[in-house]
């Protein structure tokens, strides 16, 4: 198993809501990103992505790495899960201010890492642009309409 997917499963272990407030849907990017960032530091290895000069990349990656593994000991021993976790984690001044974190950009991150792994989804057909009352009264011409003289 690596790392990742340790980190995966630790995080994802406390639950998807518990996930939701504390990654706000980016938990896969988060264990990629912190994996990955590790793996350079610890390792030597080369990365021209930068990544690991980031501050909030690094700060974040420590901070909720600590939390998940804190919040984990602290459920397993006993500590109850979901909406009274949840209510516990919003009273606790420390961890309140990591809900729905922004010191990182986790997708923007792990995009920089890999490119082709973390690409955008495909957003489908976009609407034409033009004269919004006409297409929402349903007619098929985006030319917008000429103003008056």
């Amino acid at each position: 198993m690596t790392l990742e997917q340790r980190l995966l499963a630790l995080a994802e272990g406390l639950g998807a809501d518990v996930c939701a407030w504390l990654f706000a849907e980016t938990v896969r990017p988060w264990a990629f990103v912190t994996a990955r960032m590790r793996n350079v530091l610890s390792h030597g290895f080369a990365a021209s992505d930068g990544v690991r000069e980031e501050p909030g990349a690094l700060a974040g990656a420590l901070r909720l790495t600590e939390v998940v593994i804190t919040l984990r000991l602290v459920t397993d021993a006993g500590l109850p899960y979901g909406a009274d976790l949840l209510a516990r984690l919003d009273r606790h001044r420390g961890l309140r201010s990591l809900s729905k974190q922004t010191v990182a950009n986790w997708y923007a991150l792990a995009r920089r890492i890999s490119p082709q792994q973390w690409a955008p989804p495909d957003p489908g057909p976009q609407p034409a642009t033009g004269n919004a009352e006409a297409l929402e009264e349903g007619t098929t011409d985006p030319t917008p309409p000429v103003p008056p003289a």
